[in-house]
């Protein structure tokens, strides 16, 4: 999940906000290696078990990745409160 989230931010910081000067062609890593992770998790997720709570683990693991994406990328105020709380209710930082 981190190795997504960073690689989208590093997307958006530099392709789609064009923080930095850096050429077009370079997107084709950041691209590419969001495909291989994709496939990855296809491959190795899509073929759960049919029976039990084992068969819904992965859907709801998707679900969430998918709203802490949306989140971040929608709102990154409100990700770096609920990020602190987080840490402050775990003792953390």
């Amino acid at each position: 999940m981190i190795y997504l989230l960073t690689t989208l931010g590093a997307i958006l910081l530099l392709f789609v906000k064009r923080r930095m000067r850096v050429p077009v062609w370079h997107l084709v890593f950041p691209v590419g290696a969001l495909a291989v992770l994709g496939y990855t998790v296809y491959v190795n997720v899509v073929p759960y078990p049919t029976e039990g709570p084992a068969r819904w683990f992965p859907l709801v693991a998707g679900g969430v990745l998918v709203l802490a994406v949306i989140l971040v990328l929608a709102a990154p105020a409100y990700a770096r409160r609920v990020g602190e709380r987080i840490g402050t209710l775990d003792g953390g930082a």
